[in-house]
Parts: structure tokens; sequence; C-alpha cells
């Protein structure tokens, strides 16, 4: 009798811990967690850039905020970073941008399952603009403390739309270069885990 006693209990603090954890937020993990962007020059060259400083959280819905530090953009040329930090994302009045979405399968729905495919539209904020994007991504159940959102396809994103393209000049300029691409393909790899005060 004993036996059976303890075995209920445990089960069922297995269930409540379970239940806590979709019912709560879910914080992103920003040492697994990246923003990648490409950039191509003179129609030949591309690059993969990424930003290392991010943070958001998925809430039990489905609602998904991840805001960028636009000043931890890495390009592996530090440079070629100041340049992009003070010419083209201008950080000193724009230093962060947001991605906001509500369309992303709740909590429950993503535990319950391996792996999801989503293809909705996300708000994105840069450079004092607001305009919707198109994302494509797979949302997996990693554990069930993780989850993990990738891209699936790159989301493109056009400078014109932010108000971007003064700086892109500046940029090509300074680097005596003829042309650089002004759709930015941009890809993500986030994961959350339960939110920790």
């Amino acid at each position: 009798m004993n036996k059976l006693l303890s075995l209920f209990i445990v089960l069922n603090l297995f269930m409540l811990l379970d239940g806590t954890s979709i019912a709560q937020n879910w914080q992103l993990d920003s040492s697994q967690s990246k923003i990648y962007f490409s950039s191509v020059k003179n129609s030949a060259i591309a690059e993969i850039h990424y930003f290392s400083k991010l943070s958001g959280q998925l809430n039990a819905k489905g609602e998904l905020m991840i805001e960028v530090d636009l000043e931890s953009v890495n390009t592996a040329i530090p440079i070629r970073d100041t340049r992009m930090k003070e010419m083209f994302f201008e950080t000193q009045k724009y230093p962060k941008a947001l991605i906001t979405t509500s369309a992303i399968p709740s909590v429950r729905e993503i535990l319950k399952s391996q792996d999801r495919r989503v293809q909705t539209q996300a708000a994105l904020t840069l450079h004092g603009k607001t305009q919707t994007v198109d994302l494509h991504l797979q949302v997996m159940r990693i554990s069930p403390k993780r989850i993990r959102v990738i891209s699936e396809k790159p989301t493109f994103v056009q400078v014109s739309a932010f108000d971007l393209d003064g700086g892109l000049k500046k940029l090509q300029n300074i680097a005596n270069l003829n042309h650089i691409s002004a759709s930015v393909p941009v890809n993500v790899v986030i994961d959350f885990v339960p939110y920790k005060p």
C-alpha cells in the first residue's frame, strides 16, 4: 500500500511539473541562440555574419518575441563590425531590433510533437521602422525542457523598407565596392527553456 501511495505521489509530482512548464513563459537561451544574415558583394562574394546577443520569450499561447542587440553584430572583421554599427545600423540611435509574432504553436502542442513546420508572418522593427516579414520555421521539442526554433527557409529583409539604403551606400563606398545586395537573407537558430526568475 505504501509503495502504491509513493508511486501515486511521484506520478502526480511529474504531472504537476510538466503542467508548470506548459503554463509558464519560456525564455530565450542566449548561449544556444544566434541570428545569421548574409551579405553579397559585387554580385559574387557571399559572407555569413551573425548577432550573438539575443533575448526574448515564448509564452504558453505561442506568442514569440525576440530582441536583437545590434551592437553584437559579428562579421569576423572588427573594423567592418564598427562600420556596420556606426554607418548602417546607427546603433547609437537604434540599438535594438525586435521580432514579434503570435502564430507559433502553443507550448502544449510543441511538447506533444517532435517537429512542427510553421509558415507565418512577423513584425520586424529595425532602424525605427516596423514592417511585416514572412517566416518559414521548424519548431522542435528537443527535450521536455528545451524548444528550438530554426529557419526552414531564409527570411529576406529588404534594406530600403527600413531606410537603410543610405547606410548601405556608405558601406559600399568606404569599402570601394561596386555593389552590395540590398536583399538580405536571414536565418535563426533560437532555443527556449522554461523561465527562471
